[in-house]
């Protein structure tokens, strides 16, 4: 769904239990991330990019499938960042052009975290704790 002036995305989402990847590109109105996220049982991979949206207590959901997640350009902020502990399933995490000055702990908590993309934010320092990332193969980190 790009460029939509959506403010919310549709309930009927939920119809489509088999809905593997979802991306969202420029929708200018979401406010919020849908809390039907997770009720996609096969969704593995979330995009969302260029959306202001301000509400992102959906990302605490569980959302069963998830793989990977990228949220660029979203102004997600590091209160956000922590609510993806709990997808702990990620294999890749993308977070460019957020403005993020830090990242929490609880990221360290993404145990199959094969890439970890943050490029373009003002981070100063990375999680003192990035060596517990077993899994971790790529990382991508400016600033």
């Amino acid at each position: 769904m790009e460029g939509l002036c959506c403010t919310k995305l549709p309930d009927q989402l939920i119809g489509l239990p088999r809905l593997r990847r979802l991306t969202l590109i420029g929708c200018t109105e979401l406010a919020a991330l849908p809390a039907v996220l997770g009720q996609l049982p096969a969704l593995a991979h979330l995009e969302v990019r260029d959306c202001p949206i301000r509400e992102w207590s959906a990302l605490g959901q569980g959302v069963p499938a998830l793989q990977a997640l990228h949220l660029a350009g979203v102004g997600l902020p590091p209160s956000a960042v922590a609510l993806l502990a709990v997808h702990r399933q990620l294999k890749v995490l993308c977070l460019p052009d957020n403005a993020l000055t830090e990242l929490p702990p609880d990221l360290l908590h993404l145990q199959q975290l094969q890439q970890l993309h943050l490029q373009h934010n003002h981070l100063q320092a990375l999680p003192a704790g990035l060596p517990q990332l077993p899994q971790l193969q790529s990382l991508r980190f400016d600033h």
